[in-house]
């Protein structure tokens, strides 16, 4: 082990001790939904544009590139914290310069949706959030199961 690992510390999040839970998952945007949580408060100001988008089973570069073809951005110009599931529903934010603002006005898309608009005075990058939120529904779970779940 280098000095670097001895470093690190692995925090135990959870530990159950009952034997495997039956149930089905299937990943779609009623069963598993992602929340991004911003690192940050946004300033309310600058030169950025912070979307808030809502979508429907897109990955983060297909999303990019729907933003990208409407607003005649380029997609190296879009900026996020991290890349979220394409099956789902997923919660995100991506940074744009505010003068793409005016194109975004009348946007329109059955997978996507620009749920919020703030300023900001840096383009977003990998690893500007807190973390995720997750909802996950899994189905066909007898209550016995149920219970060791609660």
């Amino acid at each position: 082990m280098n000095s670097m690992d001895e470093n690190i510390t692995f925090k135990k999040i959870l530990s159950l001790s009952h034997e495997k839970i039956e149930a089905h998952f299937s990943k779609n945007s009623s069963d598993f939904v992602v929340r991004e949580r911003a690192l940050y408060e946004f300033s309310g100001k600058g030169e950025h544009l912070i979307l808030h988008i809502c979508k429907k089973d897109l990955s983060t570069k297909e999303a990019l590139k729907i933003l990208s073809e409407f607003s005649g951005a380029k997609i190296k110009d879009f900026g996020y914290a991290g890349l979220k599931d394409k099956q789902g529903l997923t919660f995100q934010y991506l940074s744009l310069a505010r003068k793409f603002e005016e194109k975004l006005k009348n946007f329109s898309h059955e997978k996507l949706k620009i749920l919020d608009i703030f300023y900001h005075d840096n383009k977003l990058k990998i690893g500007h959030l807190k973390g995720n939120s997750f909802f996950i529904r899994l189905k066909k779970v007898n209550k016995i199961n149920a219970l060791k779940l609660e």
